[in-house]
């Protein structure tokens, strides 16, 4: 089967960690699930979370012509296909976003307008997932 295989972030993350202790020779025991181990050190690392950068004009025109990128499903990104809207249409179309306020420009940016994220929370709330989506 050609393709690319999904691997859970969780479970590339535990690979990770056992190819590190495979090269500093460190074997993991073998434990099954009812298992306890004690810990014998722990470490507080503080850092603060940075949030994805903002859209600006060029990188949403991007994101609409490939908007598979960001689409783990096969048939999603089948549906996706080409993009969304023409590469005619897609200025036009965030052009109404901003006179819709639905997104507003701060400098290079484009940002979500308390119109836009209601919009959204009411959307998410109302939208029931087929089966065909899960």
């Amino acid at each position: 089967m050609a393709g690319k295989q999904y691997i859970p972030q969780t479970t590339r993350l535990m690979m990770r960690i056992l190819l590190t202790h495979r090269k500093r020779k460190q074997i993991l025991p073998k434990m099954k699930y009812s298992d306890e181990f004690i810990c014998k050190n722990t470490f507080v690392k503080s850092g603060k979370t940075k949030p994805p950068a903002r859209y600006t004009e060029a990188t949403l025109l991007s994101a609409m012509e490939n908007p598979s990128r960001f689409v783990n499903d096969k048939n999603m990104k089948e549906y996706l296909g080409g993009g969304l809207g023409t590469p005619a249409t897609r200025a036009d179309i965030i052009e109404k976003l901003c006179s819709s306020f639905y997104v507003e420009k701060q400098g290079n940016s484009m940002v979500p307008t308390s119109k836009r994220r209601s919009a959204y929370r009411f959307g998410a709330a109302g939208f029931k997932r087929t089966p065909a989506h899960r």
